[in-house]
């Protein structure tokens, strides 16, 4: 999946520009200085302009239910299972240590969240970078340590991208997995990220859509090809006792024992600012 991933993730810088400019362009604010913005608004007010005012308004609500549901799913449900799942494998937690850890992470959430999105903003500039980076510099120790492997890693993400296992879909069944784990990874499409764009202080919507461009580019060309490809030369890939994250974490152990404790903690971060940034999408939507 992860090549169909990369071209669907290349295709969705444009979605991305489009989208992030038109959510800058036709932002509001309420009577108490609070940020309106999000494909509720543009769809509305875009549509206005064209003479269609009720598909506009109809586009709209269906936008924002599904925004909802969304950030409560894909947003917070799925990013609290696989941080618990990671964390409770690495340090063997039991279920009330899990009721715990998923209780402190609600609570910090909910007093970020108090903050509305300058509160937001102020404590994922600071863990993003770091989470990145970090993760970044352990993927190319694990394939440095595997530098041999890589030719062959990559001939294996072409041949089963374009001649894939009948028992996945074959090569359909890549694309599809490809193209829905792209959107999930850099949310290109979706319309949740223009909602958090449209705080950046420009007063040029086009220059937010530029910005915009990279996060398709960062986070799926760069990030989800490094994860995938780590997965591959140290051969978990071939295990099917494991999924999901805890794939890494196999990958991350066959080169140090305390490599999956660092994944973990990184997963964490991924995960908390995932949420927090799904749940101020998840407010503007019901708003």
């Amino acid at each position: 999946a992860v090549i169909w991933m990369m071209i669907a993730a290349f295709f969705g810088m444009s979605t991305k520009f489009a989208e992030v400019t038109l959510g800058h362009k036709y932002r509001k604010f309420d009577n108490d200085g609070h940020l309106l913005a999000g494909p509720f608004y543009y769809l509305e007010a875009g549509l206005i302009k064209k003479n269609m005012p009720r598909l506009g308004k109809y586009l709209a609500k269906i936008s924002a239910y599904c925004c909802v549901l969304g950030a409560i799913g894909a947003g917070l449900m799925f990013q609290a299972n696989q941080t618990v799942a990671i964390i409770a494998d690495s340090f063997s937690l039991g279920s009330q240590s899990k009721l715990l850890l998923v209780s402190m992470i609600t609570l910090s959430v909910a007093f970020i969240l108090i903050g509305g999105i300058a509160r937001i903003a102020k404590i994922t500039e600071k863990i993003v970078p770091f989470m990145a980076i970090t993760y970044v510099l352990c993927c190319l120790v694990i394939l440095y340590c595997n530098i041999a492997q890589i030719p062959n890693a990559v001939k294996t993400m072409f041949s089963l991208a374009f001649s894939g296992s009948a028992i996945y879909g074959g090569v359909i069944g890549a694309i599809i997995q490809g193209i829905k784990r792209s959107a999930f990874s850099n949310e290109a499409g979706l319309g949740s990220a223009p909602i958090a764009h449209a705080a950046a202080k420009t007063k040029e919507p086009v220059r937010e859509g530029a910005v915009a461009i990279l996060e398709p580019f960062i986070d799926t060309i760069i990030v989800c090809f490094m994860t995938g490809i780590v997965i591959i030369v140290t051969g978990v890939y071939n295990n099917d006792s494991v999924s999901g994250v805890l794939m890494t974490k196999e990958a991350f152990a066959t080169v140090s024992s305390w490599f999956p404790y660092l994944l973990s903690f990184v997963v964490f971060m991924f995960a908390f600012s995932t949420m927090l940034t799904y749940s101020y999408y998840g407010q503007q939507a019901w708003r």
